[in-house]
């Protein structure tokens, strides 16, 4: 058995630790601990780790995806930048979105690598608008630039981290309330859980089919 195997012995225990109350309430499993921010801090503890590796990259993207329209509705609440920053800000969050729509596709992988690197370009030191945007625009592009990360380097392990730093930045600089992040963070992920819930999750290979898309 694999240190994988001992900390997830079944498909149902990673989904009460990605934070599924029906399985949470299962007496079966009293010391299921949720995850927290905590946890996926510097690259993710033990356990984070492990189901990222069971869940794989497309359930990371999809968090991250969220992750950046979460930061940006926060930055919506109170915004400290002009409308042009504004506007590269919402074309970063549509391609996120567009990309999670269709994943895989080449023309949404281009896009976004072209509208989210315009914009955290932008809002950097010596961008066109570094001047012209507050701490929180900066913080913004910072986070939108570490999503998009994730979602376009499925083959750099390195994703795990950058999911982890953009749930961070996003709690401490833009003031998202921790709860929302892990509601942001179960939400994308336990699609690709529940469908292998009563399997053993050892048994799986790393990656686990990704939910059904729109097109």
């Amino acid at each position: 058995m694999t240190a994988t195997d001992k900390m997830f012995p079944s498909w149902s225990h990673l989904a009460a630790y990605l934070g599924d109350a029906s399985f949470r309430e299962n007496t079966e499993m009293p010391d299921v601990e949720m995850f927290s921010l905590q946890s996926m801090l510097r690259g993710g503890d033990r356990k984070w780790r492990a189901a990222m590796q069971l869940i794989g990259h497309e359930a990371a993207a999809d968090a991250a995806c969220d992750v950046a329209g979460l930061a940006f509705d926060a930055y919506c609440s109170k915004q400290d930048a002009n409308d042009q920053v504004y506007r590269l800000a919402s074309e970063a969050i549509q391609a996120l979105k567009e990309w999670k729509r269709i994943v895989h596709s080449p023309e949404a992988n281009s896009a976004l690598n072209e509208v989210a690197n315009r914009f955290f370009l932008a809002v950097a030191v010596g961008g066109e608008f570094f001047t012209a945007s507050g701490f929180r625009a900066r913080a913004l592009g910072h986070i939108i630039g570490l999503c998009s990360s994730v979602v376009l380097a499925p083959a750099n392990p390195r994703y795990v981290r950058w999911l982890g730093e953009a749930v961070d930045q996003t709690h401490r600089l833009l003031n998202v309330e921790e709860s929302s992040l892990k509601q942001t963070i179960s939400s994308a992920t336990l699609p690709y859980v529940r469908n292998r819930v009563g399997g053993v999750a050892g048994e799986c290979q790393p990656g686990i089919p990704g939910r059904p898309r729109s097109h």
